[in-house]
């Protein structure tokens, strides 16, 4: 990197240096962890004009919306919840069974943000046997706080509609009424928990929707940038490709959907 990238990350790393003495900062977990894997991820920079363009995104947890029906849809999201867990991140589930699924994967203390991990999920995917077709998109999430009250714009932009409580479990939907973006949260512990798991749905959308082109992320959040990635279910395997969630320990086949 140039001088100036020098600079640029040193001044990078001093706000989060100053962002983390606050104690409000502190007591967002999400959210202080992602700034001290930034902290670690800007040490580990080097400045010697070999570097590729850094992806500013890679230390921040992730929203993932699983889009389709059967086995391929089931499968996948297996897929992302054994490569999360085997790294010991964990899981949240923002909706129910019903397409799209959405669902958070956030990243500990120390190592890899789970968007430097999971960003290669997004795009096509299609069953080799069946020619079934699912649609991943993966979001960068911040963990910035998703305080209503704290809304980007004018309050008048969002909806927040409570569908029903059935079965102990309230259904939240959220709509970002300029661009259309909308998130759903489901939760058995309380309508705000839904509501909360909505609005980072959205929160996301919204950041990706904003990325410039010139952005390393961009592409991770165009599906229709990457290449369709075909799966062989029998083997749990794609063909192909292989990206790091690819592994022996993956499901081998997909029995429900």
């Amino acid at each position: 990197m140039a001088g100036s990238g020098y600079e640029t990350a040193l001044a990078e790393y001093a706000d989060i240096e100053e962002r983390l003495r606050d104690p409000a900062v502190l007591r967002r977990f999400r959210l202080a962890r992602r700034l001290r894997r930034e902290l670690a991820a800007l040490e580990a920079l080097s400045f010697d004009g070999t570097d590729g363009a850094r992806d500013r995104f890679d230390p921040y947890d992730v929203v993932i919306r699983i889009d389709g029906r059967g086995a391929l849809a089931s499968w996948l999201l297996r897929a992302c919840e054994r490569g999360a867990r085997r790294r010991g991140w964990r899981v949240e589930h923002f909706t129910g069974p019903t397409p799209p699924v959405d669902l958070a994967v956030c990243a500990g203390e120390d190592g890899p943000g789970a968007w430097s991990v999971f960003k290669h999920r997004t795009g096509l995917h299609r069953d080799a046997a069946t020619g079934e077709t699912v649609r991943v998109l993966v979001l960068p999430d911040s963990g910035e706080p998703v305080d209503p009250a704290a809304l980007p714009g004018d309050p008048a932009d969002w909806s927040i509609s409570r569908f029903c409580t059935r079965d102990g479990v309230d259904r939240i939907g959220v709509t970002h009424l300029p661009s259309g973006l909308r998130g759903w949260g489901y939760s058995a512990d309380s309508r705000h928990t839904a509501r909360d798991n909505a609005l980072r749905t959205v929160r996301a959308l919204l950041l990706a929707e904003g990325l410039d082109p010139t952005e390393p992320a961009y592409r991770f959040v165009h599906p229709d940038l990457v290449p369709v990635r075909a799966h062989d279910l029998r083997t749990g395997r794609a063909i192909g490709h292989r990206d790091p969630l690819d592994g022996p320990d993956l499901p081998q086949h997909a029995s429900d959907g």
